[in-house]
C-alpha cells in the first residue's frame, strides 16, 4: 500500500424539499489520474443524474438498482467533474471515488522487479494500474 492522495469530493449544494433531495458535487482526482470511477449508493431511488450538465440515461434501470449509479469518466478536467443527483427521498448518499492511472507509482525507497518474460498483463486491462479510492457519506 502506498500513501497516495485520494480523489476528492466537495458538496456544492444539498437541498431537501417535499420528500426529495437534490445534491450537487464537485469530484476530482488529486493525482490527475486519467480515469475517475464514481459509485453512488443512495438510500432512496435516484430519479435523475447529470455529469457536466449531460443527462445520464437512467431508462431501463432495473428497480433493484434504482438507488445505485456507477460511472467511469475518462480524461476528467483538472478542476474536476460536476455530478448532480435528484433523489426520491432525503436519505443518506454514499459516494465511493476511485481514480485509476497507468503504471505503478514512484515510492521513495521502493523498487519493483520487472515482469518475468513469460508473463504479460491481460490485453483488456490497464497495465500495472495504480488505483486510489476514497469513500464519503452525505447525510
Amino acid at each position: 500500500m502506498a500513501d497516495l492522495p485520494p480523489p476528492k469530493m466537495r458538496v456544492i449544494s444539498d437541498l431537501a424539499r417535499d420528500g426529495s433531495r437534490a445534491v450537487r458535487l464537485r469530484i476530482r482526482s488529486s493525482r490527475r489520474a486519467p480515469n475517475l470511477l464514481l459509485d453512488v449508493d443512495a438510500e432512496d431511488p435516484i430519479v435523475a443524474a447529470t455529469v457536466e450538465e449531460v443527462e445520464v440515461d437512467r431508462a431501463g434501470t432495473p428497480s433493484d438498482l434504482d438507488d445505485d449509479l456507477e460511472l467511469l469518466y475518462s480524461a476528467p478536467p483538472s478542476g474536476g467533474v460536476e455530478l448532480e443527483l435528484e433523489l426520491k427521498g432525503d436519505g443518506p448518499v454514499a459516494v465511493e471515488l476511485t481514480d485509476i492511472s497507468e503504471g505503478l507509482p514512484d515510492i521513495p525507497g521502493s523498487t519493483f522487479d520487472p515482469r518475468p518474460p513469460d508473463m504479460q498483463p491481460l490485453p483488456t486491462q490497464a497495465l500495472d494500474p495504480t488505483i486510489v479510492t476514497s469513500a464519503t457519506e452525505i447525510d
